[in-house]
């Protein structure tokens, strides 16, 4: 039984906003005015119910008729909807159909005009509808740049899956109870589900467009004893929010790229540091050769030893660099050391200090000592003595096979 129909200078009458001289034109009238379904067109009649309710019914009921099977309840909720969009200074449209340009597929319960022209679909579901087919519906209303709401008194499985909302009465007013998102204070980025409103304040903010869809991939809440689980989920939430978790998560991506690019430079640099200090302790070896033969020659036999801490030279050739394995103290350079007739023990030669490591209070050290310091090549030893604030002469440099081949 609709609310409106279309009248005989063809022009469509609402019941539930007819002013009274012209429903007592229609009304019980002798001759009968000719009324017509807008849907069908079949003839109608105006009627009132036992609660005084207006609203219009067929002459004889066509099965065809998409009004067939709307309950006094489904007509008072679109009689209250449209009653509350007016009360918001804006035009409510039953049993909308498309307009000239529209795509079309559809019929609005209540459709909601904003002042500035916007559009907004309310249905009224009481009827059992499955999830897929309130998508495909809601989709013949998204492709006319129409939101659409789903609307039932109760708590219908559909809730939360669509842009839907459970709508009941308390104290005389309509109030949403479901199908509302906030985003979680918590700061977890998410969306989780708020608070009853008012209806008159989500279609507020519906028909300003201050109210938006959004979807997460679950949803969990309480609704009375139960915990409801709904996957992929739709909620109508406020659009400053969407905006605000935009920018959180573009945040949260652009802080987790930076991470990843820190990890990425973290695991190259490491890759180069041990490229480095494998090139490093090749150089050694090959360097601490050239020192020792230099040793055998200038000190005593006996009087050579090794690394950090000092082991006595057993006189093996060749000398592997763990032997001669420096520490801090040489700047990660192999150690050679000397003793002396009295027995005290002297750092005699560091064969390859790491450069970035040694100081010009270092060299001073080294050079009042009288140590020797090893590199391989002309290059790495000028280096080393900008360091050191020594002159590349002061340094030995002893050029190996591999070095000049390496070179060439």
């Amino acid at each position: 039984m609709p609310l409106t129909a279309t009248g005989p200078d063809g022009h469509n009458l609402d019941a539930t906003d007819c002013p009274d001289d012209i429903w007592a034109e229609i009304y019980r009238r002798r001759p009968r005015v000719e009324l017509h379904c807008r849907s069908c067109g079949a003839p109608m009649h105006a009627k009132v119910s036992s609660a005084g309710s207006r609203f219009f019914a067929h002459d004889s009921l066509d099965p065809t008729c998409p009004s067939l099977g709307e309950t006094p309840e489904h007509r008072e909720l679109k009689r209250r909807i449209a009653q509350a969009l007016r009360g918001l200074s804006c035009h409510a449209l039953l049993e909308a159909i498309p307009s000239t340009g529209d795509h079309g597929g559809w019929r609005a319960d209540v459709l909601g005009v904003s002042p500035n022209g916007r559009r907004v679909a309310f249905e009224v579901q009481l009827a059992p509808m499955t999830v897929d087919e309130g998508i495909e519906r809601t989709a013949r209303y998204e492709r006319d740049g129409i939101p659409c709401v789903w609307l039932s008194p109760r708590q219908a499985h559909w809730i939360g899956s669509l842009p839907s909302c459970h709508l009941t009465e308390d104290d005389g007013q309509l109030v949403i109870y479901r199908g509302l998102g906030r985003l979680d204070a918590s700061g977890a980025n998410r969306w989780i589900a708020s608070g009853p409103v008012t209806f008159e304040k989500l279609a507020l903010g519906m028909l300003s467009d201050r109210i938006t869809t959004a979807s997460q991939v679950g949803l969990l809440e309480t609704v009375g004893e139960r915990v409801i689980y709904t996957p992929n989920a739709t909620l109508l939430v406020a659009t400053r929010d969407v905006e605000l978790l935009a920018e959180a998560q573009t945040a949260e991506a652009r802080r987790q790229a930076e991470q990843a690019r820190r990890r990425e430079e973290e695991v190259r640099r490491q890759a180069e540091h041990a490229t480095n200090l494998t090139a490093l302790y090749q150089r050694q070896e090959r360097v601490l050769q050239h020192a020792i033969d230099d040793a055998a020659v200038t000190l005593e036999p006996g009087c050579i030893w090794l690394g950090i801490p000092p082991t006595a030279w057993d006189g093996a050739l060749p000398v592997k660099r763990m032997l001669a394995r420096g520490s801090d103290k040489t700047r990660g350079g192999a150690a050679i050391w000397a003793t002396d007739p009295s027995g005290d023990r002297r750092l005699w030669a560091v064969v390859c200090p790491i450069t970035s490591k040694t100081t010009p209070s270092l060299g001073w050290s080294w050079k009042r000592r009288g140590v020797r310091v090893y590199t391989e090549t002309r290059k790495e030893a000028e280096r080393l003595a900008a360091a050191l604030e020594w002159h590349p002469d002061d340094l030995l440099a002893r050029t190996s096979e591999a070095a000049l081949a390496a070179s060439s």
